[in-house]
């Protein structure tokens, strides 16, 4: 079954890809918080990764290290902060 809400694969650095998906259906800007799965080296492996534990979120983009904008790397750094902080205390 697929739901109806963002998802990203998106290319941080070279080679270094991460797929990000909103937790709320119908969640197409990142409002309601989201999940990030990897690094990989490929945005097909981000995107598997991420399959692993999530259900079909009915929509993907792909954003190349060429094509970032100010936007994306905020969203892939912060949610790479809170994970590090989940990591830390023991929640990861």
């Amino acid at each position: 079954m697929s739901m109806s809400r963002a998802c990203d694969e998106i290319e941080r650095n070279p080679g270094e890809w991460y797929c990000i998906v909103a937790h709320d259906e119908y969640d197409y800007d990142y409002h309601s918080g989201c999940n990030i799965y990897g690094p990989t080296a490929t945005p097909e492996d981000a995107f598997e990764l991420m399959h692993q534990h999530e259900s079909n979120p009915g929509q993907d983009g792909i954003t190349r290290f060429a094509d970032l904008t100010p936007e994306k790397i905020a969203l892939v750094d912060k949610q790479l902060a809170l994970r590090r902080d989940w990591e830390a205390r023991g929640f990861y």
